[in-house]
């Protein structure tokens, strides 16, 4: 199939490189990553990806309880990634109540928070508690 250009072709995902190593990609050569990873597996992978990079580190850290220890960050600036795992019935309450009290913390940073579209009325009321801040 072609498409301008460029030529596209089906193709099997081999690896999902989640939201850390999203992030990481984007980092500028004066940003660093701190990735909270409590599931063993996912956090030995992540560990493997990230070990040689000196602006990367995995702590094995819930984020529920790192988020309010690592904000605000030591240069007063940057952005925080908010990326729960979604298995709990609660999350979306929880997401709302720890964005709420990290920006109260730290108003002035910029937070990204990754939800899955499982439910319009979740989404809805997460959203709307975070316009309310």
């Amino acid at each position: 199939m072609r498409c301008g250009a460029f030529s596209w072709a089906p193709a099997t995902l081999a690896a999902y490189p989640g939201s850390p190593l999203i992030a990481r990609a984007l980092l500028r050569p004066q940003d660093r990553l701190t990735a909270c990873e409590v599931e063993p597996s996912a956090r030995k992978l992540l560990i493997e990806q990230l070990r040689r990079d000196a602006q990367a580190r995995v702590v094995d850290l819930n984020g529920w309880t790192a988020l309010p220890a690592f904000v605000p960050p030591n240069e007063r600036r940057g952005l925080v990634l908010i990326d729960p795992p979604f298995e709990a019935k609660d999350e979306f309450e929880r997401l709302a109540n720890v964005f709420a009290a990290a920006f109260v913390k730290w108003p002035t940073g910029t937070y990204v928070l990754w939800y899955p579209a499982k439910s319009r009325r979740a989404t809805d009321a997460l959203v709307q508690s975070v316009a309310r801040l």
